[in-house]
C-alpha cells in the first residue's frame, strides 16, 4: 500500500459503535492518519425476522446433484 501512497500514514484510533442487540458493528471512522473520518455506517433493516430457506441453501454443482439423486 506504501508504494501506491507514499505519505500514507495510519489512523492513530478508530471509533466504533456496536448495536447492543445484535452485537453488529454499525458505525467505524478513522481519527487521525491519512484518511481521517473515513469509515462505513450501516443501518440494521431487519432482525430476527422469518426468512425463506432458500435463502440459506448452498448450490451444489451437477455432479453433486446426480449423486445425491442416486
Amino acid at each position: 500500500m506504501r508504494e501506491r501512497e507514499p505519505g500514507l500514514r495510519h489512523a492513530e484510533a478508530h471509533r466504533v459503535r456496536l448495536d447492543v442487540a445484535t452485537g453488529v458493528c454499525v458505525f467505524t471512522q478513522e481519527v487521525g492518519g491519512t484518511h481521517a473520518g473515513n469509515g462505513h455506517d450501516l443501518r440494521l433493516e431487519a432482525v430476527d425476522e422469518p426468512m425463506p430457506d432458500e435463502l440459506f441453501e448452498t448450490k451444489r454443482s451437477g455432479l453433486l446433484r446426480r449423486l445425491r439423486n442416486r
